[in-house]
């Protein structure tokens, strides 16, 4: 996925309409955004964020969450409930190209910030596509999954906890989502469960010659021979635990 454009309107402390287009070269792809501490980069990324991800991809220190539209034209007094936040975000992926807007006015943050309104146009060989709120959401989630946005889009100051042991699972598991290794692994999972395997196994004896259904038949017995020996080594190491607890004692 390559992120062309991004288009901020009275997201937090960004008033008014703010364009970022990010660099996609193929020799020179690579946007650097500099400035000083409170000047709006960690506010950008949660504007990117929660453009893919509504509410619940804002970053943990962002503070008063609740509070997405710009504050000096929520407390106005002469508020227009009306008036509305909006990120849009122009991104390509694989062949496809995608606009996505999120929208939140001043009635919907007052009764539940967390109720956005999104809508994602894709442009596939000169046709375009309308999704928009759960539809989109899934979309989204398809290209990007929900569990690796945190490997993403992140604080490049604490880039260090990448190299963190405790980690480690979490970006396997990232990369498992990314590659979509974890619907395999998921499918795996249910070929091999009782009920499934049982009934795939049934239905090839049923349907094979007379030689497979030896073979088939030899493994079922070796099976049950590993399963009759696990179940007694496991005995007997708990037959030693009792015993080496009666010796302490």
């Amino acid at each position: 996925m390559i992120i062309k454009k991004i288009i901020i309107e009275n997201f937090r402390q960004f008033l008014g309409r703010q364009e970022l287009v990010f660099a996609t070269a193929k020799t020179k792809n690579v946007t650097i955004l500099h400035a000083e501490n409170g000047f709006g980069k960690t506010a950008l990324l949660n504007a990117i964020l929660w453009g893919f991800y509504g509410h619940d991809g804002l970053t943990d220190d962002l503070p008063k969450k609740e509070n997405i539209l710009h504050e000096g034209l929520a407390l106005g007094k002469d508020a227009d409930e009306d008036t509305e936040t909006r990120v849009t975000i122009l991104f390509d992926d694989r062949d496809d190209k995608y606009a996505l807007v999120r929208t939140l006015n001043l009635a919907q943050q007052r009764d539940d910030s967390r109720k956005t309104k999104l809508e994602l146009s894709i442009n596939r060989d000169g046709q375009t596509f309308e999704e928009s709120n759960a539809h989109a959401q899934r979309r989204i989630d398809a290209i990007m999954p929900h569990g690796i946005r945190h490997f993403l889009f992140f604080n490049g100051e604490d880039i260090d906890h990448l190299a963190l042991e405790k980690s480690a699972g979490d970006i396997t598991n990232a990369i498992h989502q990314m590659l979509g290794l974890e619907l395999l692994r998921k499918t795996i999972d249910d070929l091999d469960h009782g009920n499934v395997r049982g009934k795939l196994v049934a239905e090839l004896r049923d349907k094979t010659d007379s030689n497979t259904k030896e073979l088939i038949d030899r493994q079922d017995e070796l099976e049950r021979q590993i399963q009759e020996y696990r179940t007694r080594l496991q005995d007997c190491h708990d037959n030693q635990s009792a015993v080496a607890n009666e010796i302490k004692s």
